[in-house]
């Protein structure tokens, strides 16, 4: 989170990558991994990290959807 306060996008990437690696089941790094994602322009992976997030937390997928195809 707070590298991407920082828009340092791509080490935020490699954190939460880290946080999801430790803790597959973690709903909150599922999604700020999708945010990650969707800030260096990577939507396929997004998707993905929604995807998975789907199955831990589904209100708070339909939330990163929503971030990478807006309405």
């Amino acid at each position: 989170v707070a590298y991407g306060k920082l828009a340092r996008y791509h080490d935020a990437l490699d954190a939460v990558r880290h946080a999801v690696r430790l803790d597959p089941k973690n709903a909150g790094a599922w999604y700020n991994l999708g945010i990650a994602y969707v800030k260096t322009g990577n939507r396929t992976a997004a998707l993905e990290s929604a995807q998975e997030l789907r199955r831990h937390d589904p209100a708070l997928a339909d939330k990163l959807f929503n971030r990478i195809v807006p309405r």
